[in-house]
């Protein structure tokens, strides 16, 4: 931060003196950048368990309110390709939380700052997390809340087994499925499905090298996992 500060100083000195050159410009936009107003969230997880409060860190820099908009989205899965081109134009969505708060320390206005935040939320789904500075939106973070955990217990040339548990209690999960689904030029389709039995059992088969690589989807009941497990092709098998 001292050496930053340093910097930071030379630039205002050099744009005092020399403000009527062409060059001056550079020392604008360096001192804009600098200063410009920023909001990060970083949570320990991309997926968090639906009504346990974790902390997540939140990193501001020139920012005198911070706000953070939870927004559910509706009709959208693990797969939808816009997710992970992190496009969310046409999603519909539903506002289920807000949090606001003031930075707990003044600073410079080119200083980095961290505070530590409460997440909670009680439903399983997909959210968007809006970061606004002062009230512009400055940012967007994709958080999935989910209470499935698909555990890999056997990875062989013959397939893959999954063991779908409770997330809270570890225990077997009834009534999960597993959608396999293979990327395309536009998306991805859906291949092969595989539901678990009474044990939260899956086995899905190996596929030759045509497939390609294929990814599993969790989901148990309305609670949709995010992507599990990536499965890659045997070249062995035609």
């Amino acid at each position: 931060d001292d050496a930053a500060a340093d910097r930071l100083a030379m630039a205002r000195e050099g744009l005092e003196r020399y403000s009527r050159q062409a060059r001056a410009a550079v020392l604008r936009q360096y001192i804009a950048l600098a200063e410009q107003p920023m909001m990060a969230l970083h949570t320990p997880s991309e997926v968090l368990l639906p009504g346990s409060p974790t902390q997540a860190v939140l990193r501001h820099r020139n920012v005198r309110q911070c706000r953070l908009r939870f927004l559910r989205l509706k009709n959208v899965n693990a797969a939808d390709r816009r997710l992970a081109d992190r496009r969310f134009k046409g999603i519909g969505t539903t506002t289920v939380a807000t949090q606001t708060f003031v930075p707990t320390a003044e600073a410079p206005a080119h200083v980095t700052q961290t505070d530590t935040v409460s997440i909670c939320l009680d439903q399983p789904g997909i959210y968007m997390i809006e970061l606004l500075a002062d009230g512009k939106r400055v940012g967007q973070e994709l958080l999935y809340v989910s209470g499935v955990y698909p555990l890999l217990t056997h990875n062989t040339p013959d397939g893959t087994r999954l063991l779908l548990l409770d997330a809270h209690s570890g225990a077997p999960l009834q009534g999960g499925r597993v959608e396999v689904r293979r990327l395309t030029e536009t998306g991805s389709q859906q291949v092969a499905a595989y539901d678990a039995d009474s044990l939260g059992r899956i086995f899905v088969p190996a596929a030759g090298r045509g497939a390609g690589v294929r990814t599993c989807y969790v989901r148990v009941g309305t609670d949709a996992y995010h992507p599990a497990v990536y499965l890659y092709p045997d070249y062995r098998r035609p």
